[in-house]
């Protein structure tokens, strides 16, 4: 596969495993680029199971027990501007969001910038799951994989994999309009297309829990969102961030961000480095 997006096959690693085993793993990830690996060590007693497999990108599902919804991500690199914005969309030019005023003055303000996301947050996490609802209803309807169901038990517990794209660009932004000045270059109707920034700020990935604490705000805030809307056949809802395809789809789909990243380019999470990801025991 190269330097695909998506491993198409994934490696429960212990360090119990054989020695032999882990070189012809480590052979195949160098030959093929197509393994990822997750830790057996630390998922096994979490789920109280070693009976269990990798769902879709990273989830572990017990077998026969669990299933997902697949719920893609939702851009909050994108949600910011919206934000900034008032809703208007800086790449179509149109109202996509809610109708409000856009941020205005010289300088972005981070309690203002804040409050206003935490407002948009409300209107995505709802957006999201409306879409989602839709999507999996549908598909059962038109095309439920029965062959596969007849495999599980009768009361099966179904999660909705959420999850968000963009999580250090939108951390990165808020922090340099905390502790930096980051001015709004605005265009001829008012838009914010671009940001200048004065001065330096923590940027997420490095372990200053300056930055990395508005990270994890983030995805905590926006989790329960997500856990106050109902969800199709009652999931669970679940969130997960990491890197992979969608943050090359959104990112060029969003502009330019208070942090200066690239318009119109994929996004970054930069989860290798430190990641939050809310979870559910399941017994």
């Amino acid at each position: 596969m190269g330097p695909s997006p998506e491993p198409n096959m994934t490696i429960l690693w212990s360090e119990k495993l054989p020695l032999n085993f882990k070189k012809f793993a480590a052979k195949v990830s160098i030959d093929t680029s197509s393994l990822q690996y997750e830790n057996d060590d630390l998922m096994r007693p979490d789920f109280n199971n070693d009976d269990y497999a990798i769902a879709c990108c990273v989830s572990p599902m017990i077998v026969g027990k669990q299933m997902q919804f697949f719920g893609a991500r939702a851009n909050l690199a994108k949600t910011m501007l919206y934000a900034i914005n008032g809703g208007v969309d800086e790449k179509l030019k149109m109202q996509v969001g809610p109708k409000s005023e856009p941020i205005k003055g010289d300088l972005l303000n981070y309690d203002e910038v804040m409050e206003r996301m935490d407002h948009f947050m409300d209107w995505l996490a709802k957006q999201y799951i409306t879409a989602l609802n839709i999507i999996h209803y549908m598909h059962d309807k038109y095309s439920y994989e029965a062959s596969l169901m007849a495999l599980h038990d009768r009361d099966v517990i179904r999660t909705m994999a959420c999850g968000i794209a963009g999580l250090s660009v939108a951390a990165d932004s808020l922090s340099a309009i905390k502790y930096a000045k980051v001015k709004p270059i605005r265009d001829e109707d008012g838009l914010a297309i671009d940001f200048e920034i004065e001065g330096e700020y923590p940027q997420f990935g490095n372990n200053d829990p300056r930055v990395d604490d508005l990270a994890v705000d983030l995805v905590e805030r926006f989790m329960k969102k997500i856990q106050k809307l109902h969800t199709y056949r009652d999931a669970i809802p679940t969130q997960s961030v990491l890197t992979i395809t969608s943050n090359v789809v959104y990112g060029k789909k969003t502009g330019n961000t208070p942090r200066r990243s690239s318009c119109w380019r994929a996004v970054s999470d930069r989860v290798l480095t430190r990641c939050t990801v809310v979870t559910r025991k399941v017994q």
